[in-house]
């Protein structure tokens, strides 16, 4: 008998609504609950270089404060979307510039070399090294002490 190992199908579907009438750590808590080994930032502008902590937006603020060209429109967010489609969605409706790292150890990576994975796929793969740290056994020091 073959057994499958089937996700619950809100692993997959279940979505983050955001708005422009939203705060930036809202859709941070909502977007951590759901992937809990992701993390979203918002950006002042678009940086191709390694962002500092001067570039991150003010989390207490709302969208429709930080960008005149916020949409009434929502985006949308589903673990089946590419991190490129999210980052690309938020700054197309709502002006603001993101991204989105992936847990890596006691370290966030920003996920650009692997941003045509999905959400669930980032997700997973932080999963999956979370669980290698924890089974791998403490070095050992034998050295003698003085």
């Amino acid at each position: 008998m073959i057994k499958l190992a089937l996700k619950p199908f809100n692993a997959y579907c279940m979505e983050i609504k955001i708005t422009p009438n939203m705060k930036l750590s809202e859709i941070q808590d909502l977007f951590q609950k759901r992937f809990n080994f992701l993390k979203i930032e918002f950006f002042k502008t678009k940086k191709d270089a390694e962002y500092t902590a001067d570039d991150i937006l003010d989390p207490q603020r709302k969208i429709s404060a930080l960008s005149e060209n916020a949409s009434t429109d929502s985006v949308e967010i589903t673990g089946l979307m590419k991190v490129s489609d999210v980052e690309k969605d938020i700054s197309d409706k709502l002006g603001l510039h993101v991204e989105i790292f992936r847990k890596s150890g006691k370290v966030w990576l920003k996920t650009s070399s692997s941003d045509h994975w999905t959400l669930v796929e980032q997700n997973a793969r932080a999963q999956e090294y979370e669980k290698e740290l924890e089974i791998k056994p403490e070095q050992t020091d034998w050295r003698e002490q003085e």
